[in-house]
C-alpha cells in the first residue's frame, strides 16, 4: 500500500492549529486547589470580581479612544482575591492569616480600584506618572477623593488569575483612595477617570452582604463545612 505524500504547507498548518489548541487548552485551565483548606470556588471568585467590574469605552468614529474596566475592592471582592491567592500561590493557613490582615489593615484606611487601562497611544498611557494629565476621583458620601495610581508590574497571566477580563491590550493599574473601604462599599459611590482624551464615569452600588452563591467564610480543613467568618448568622 502506497503512503500518500503529505504537502509541507498542510503539515505546517497542522502543527500550528495544534500549537493554537495547546496555547488555548493552557489559557482555559484553572487555577489549582489549595491543598491545606478550603477556599472558594474559581467561579464564585470570578463571580465576585465581576460584580464589582464596570467598562467604559470612548469612540472617535469608528476608532476606540479609550477602553478602561474598574473594579471596587469591596470586602466580598478582597476575600475573593484572598482566596485565589491562597489557590494560586498555595498559601498555608499561617501565610492565609497574614495576607488576610494586610488586606484588612489596607482596607481599614483606603479603598483600592483596579483598572486595567487601554488607549491606543502609549504617550497618554501614563497614570502613575506624577505629571500625568490623567485625574481619577472617588465620590461618596458626599465628599470627592482624589487617587494614586500605582501600575502593577506583574505578567499578563497573573494579572488575569485574578482579574480575568484584563487583556494584553490594557494596562493594569491599582489606584488608592484616602477613605476607608467600609465607607465606600456601603453607598452608591461613583468613579471618574478624566484626561487629556475624555472623562469616563462609573457608578457602584452598595455591596450590601455577599450573596449566597459567594459565601464569607473563614478557610477549613478540605471537606468540611467552612465556618461563618465574624459578623455573620
Amino acid at each position: 500500500m502506497r503512503r500518500e505524500n503529505i504537502p509541507q504547507w498542510q503539515l505546517d498548518l497542522r502543527l500550528i492549529l495544534l500549537a493554537t489548541f495547546a496555547a488555548f487548552a493552557s489559557a482555559c485551565a484553572s487555577t489549582p486547589e489549595n491543598p491545606h483548606f478550603q477556599t472558594m470556588s474559581e467561579s464564585q471568585i470570578i463571580d465576585a470580581v465581576e460584580s464589582q467590574t464596570q467598562n467604559r469605552k470612548l469612540y472617535d468614529g469608528f476608532m476606540n479612544n479609550l477602553d478602561v474596566s474598574a473594579t471596587l475592592t469591596t470586602e466580598a471582592v478582597g476575600r475573593a482575591l484572598l482566596d485565589q491567592g491562597a489557590r494560586i500561590y498555595q498559601w498555608d493557613p499561617s501565610a492565609y492569616a497574614n495576607e488576610k490582615s494586610k488586606a484588612e489593615s489596607q482596607r481599614a484606611t483606603e479603598t483600592e480600584v483596579f483598572l486595567s487601562f487601554f488607549v491606543p497611544e502609549r504617550k497618554w498611557d501614563d497614570l502613575a506618572k506624577s505629571q500625568s494629565k490623567w485625574k481619577i476621583f472617588l465620590d461618596a458620601n458626599g465628599r470627592r477623593y482624589e487617587g494614586k495610581a500605582k501600575l502593577w508590574k506583574s505578567q499578563l497571566v497573573e494579572v488575569k488569575s485574578f482579574y480575568a477580563h484584563h487583556t494584553r491590550w490594557g494596562t493594569p493599574y491599582k489606584v488608592t483612595f484616602p477613605v476607608p473601604t467600609r465607607e465606600v462599599e456601603n453607598t452608591v459611590s461613583k468613579l471618574t477617570l478624566t484626561g487629556p482624551i475624555g472623562t469616563v464615569n462609573m457608578e457602584f452600588k452598595p455591596s450590601g452582604m455577599p450573596a449566597p452563591a459567594l459565601p464569607v467564610t473563614e478557610p477549613g480543613p478540605i471537606g468540611s463545612d467552612p465556618a461563618p467568618s465574624e459578623g455573620e448568622p
